[in-house]
């Protein structure tokens, strides 16, 4: 009698032991069903999303692991931003001495499979998702790789970013505003948290005044930064996003202290608004104005300069500001030369280790002095392409602390007298344009770019000072670069727009109109 009264919990207990091996039955009958985009080819492809599948079940789980972090979709009352813990979490140490030493770890990009999931609804994203495969062939479980990628047409070029799942798996979503055909292009810049690695302790004290131009060969052979292409795929957009999609897409990175009051694409060679598809164009300002602000101090290295010789003729600089200083840096100020003329800093060694204080103290000397020393002055500043590359991302980061500190604690002196504090963000560095990347550019990387520019503008925005992000404008712009890292001015004309319409929002200059 007691066997037969068991019979029904035996059953039970089976019944809930088998269910792993129902449910992975049906994932994989599902995703064969599902049909999305699989590439291990060169191939063009219409992708469609089949409206068979909402009809015939209730719900649909993805195959892969949903993004733990939407891609930039982030809300404008918050610091809120693409989190840098979150772009480091694959890699668990950066040190030089505990980076990769297994080759075939690595992603090898042509075995890559590719799927994209076009929107069904125009209020839905597109998506696209990887799943990388190593050098001998085995699917990956790892991440720690950084793609670069876009979708373009002749007209039309946007960047995108991907997510990394930790998984070997990599996702983004992605907006296109128009129909049309697109095609995806997606490259493997670094793998294995190559692209993340900081450099060795001494590597500073190996450059020169500036911890940069190591010695050739100093760290053996340089192959990290792989530049190597999926399979292009051509895509057809048969659905416009809705307003309210574009709307979101315009928020793109858009935190509390973000200045730029548009984000958007690159199309007929213009900047372009998500909001109304209109370019972003330089507000208007009546002839009766005539520079009522001070100063316009800009600080930075040769980005900046370049920048700042732009500006010189733009309204900024012609109607609004009577000085555009600028105090050019690499990683201190120059100390023998200033513009153009590089040599003795190029080639001057020292020997010495990063000066913190030193460091510090040349942005508090700019700050403190007799032309900016007045809330009607503006003090737009950067430091990160020359740093990234020549110190770790910690020290880095503690430097940048004590930047903060320093910021404050001239707020406290100077009180009313206070100018305005813009950061601008760290631009990308583009060796996919060079034929060869030598040993003291080891550490410029898109990766390191990206984790510097989430950090600081997560602590700017606690610390309440406004951010002019140049990153995304420049990823994507169709403009070709002049060489590893500068851009021809018109790349930034848009980010001059946005610093010219936040000048006069901030300051009220009701004379001015758009």
């Amino acid at each position: 009698m007691a066997v037969i009264e068991n019979k029904p919990k035996a059953f039970l207990l089976l019944l809930i032991c088998s269910i792993p091996f129902w449910a992975y039955v049906f994932l994989t009958w599902q995703g064969s069903f599902i049909n999305t985009l699989e590439i291990k080819g060169k191939v063009n492809v219409l992708v469609k999303l089949q409206n068979a599948i909402m009809d015939s079940r209730v719900y649909r789980k993805p195959r892969i692991k949903p993004m733990l972090e939407p891609v930039r979709f982030l809300h404008n009352n918050t610091c809120q931003y693409r989190s840098y813990e979150r772009l480091m979490k694959p890699c668990h140490n950066t040190s030089w001495e505990n980076g990769n030493k297994n080759m075939t770890l690595r992603t090898k990009a042509d075995l890559t499979e590719i799927k994209i999931e076009l929107p069904n609804s125009t209020d839905q994203p597109g998506r696209v998702i990887l799943q990388t495969f190593d050098e001998l062939k085995n699917r990956k479980k790892i991440g720690g790789d950084f793609w670069r990628s876009y979708i373009s047409n002749d007209k039309f070029k946007k960047a995108i970013y991907f997510v990394d799942h930790l998984n070997g798996s990599y996702s983004a979503e992605f907006v296109i505003p128009f129909k049309g055909t697109y095609t995806l292009n997606v490259f493997l810049e670094h793998s294995v948290c190559d692209g993340i690695i900081d450099p060795p302790m001494w590597w500073f004290t190996k450059g020169n005044v500036h911890g940069n131009e190591q010695k050739e060969g100093i760290i053996g052979k340089m192959d990290q930064f792989r530049n190597t292409p999926t399979k292009k795929v051509t895509i057809e957009i048969k659905i416009e996003p809705s307003s309210k999609l574009k709307q979101t897409f315009n928020s793109l990175g858009k935190v509390q202290n973000v200045i730029n009051e548009y984000f958007g694409y690159w199309k007929d060679g213009e900047y372009t608004s998500y909001q109304d598809g209109k370019p972003i164009r330089t507000p208007t300002l009546n002839d009766s104005v005539s520079k009522p602000l001070n100063t316009l101090w800009f600080y930075g290295d040769s980005l900046t300069y370049l920048f700042q010789k732009s500006c010189k003729k733009h309204p900024l600089c012609t109607k609004v500001f009577q000085n555009c200083e600028l105090t050019y840096t690499w990683t201190y100020k120059k100390f023998y030369s200033t513009n153009d003329d590089n040599a003795k800093d190029f080639y001057t060694k020292s020997g010495k280790d990063f000066d913190e204080a030193k460091f510090v103290n040349d942005f508090k000397g700019v700050l403190m002095g007799d032309k900016m020393t007045n809330s009607n002055s503006v003090f737009v500043v950067n430091w990160g392409m020359h740093t990234i590359g020549n110190m770790q991302l910690p020290r880095k980061m503690k430097a940048f602390q004590r930047f903060l500190k320093m910021i404050q604690e001239v707020k406290d002196t100077l009180k009313d007298r206070m100018p305005l504090v813009i950061w601008k963000s760290t631009t990308p560095p583009t060796f996919e344009n060079i034929k060869q990347t030598y040993t003291s550019m080891r550490f410029r990387t898109k990766y390191r770019a990206e984790v510097w520019n989430s950090y600081t503008i997560q602590e700017l925005c606690k610390a309440n000072i406004p951010v002019l992000d140049v990153y995304d404008m420049a990823l994507s712009t169709p403009i070709k670069p002049k060489d590893h890292v500068h851009f021809p001015d018109k790349a930034f004309y848009p980010a001059q727009d946005d610093l010219l319409r936040y000048i006069i929002k901030v300051y009220r200059l009701n004379k001015l109109k758009f």
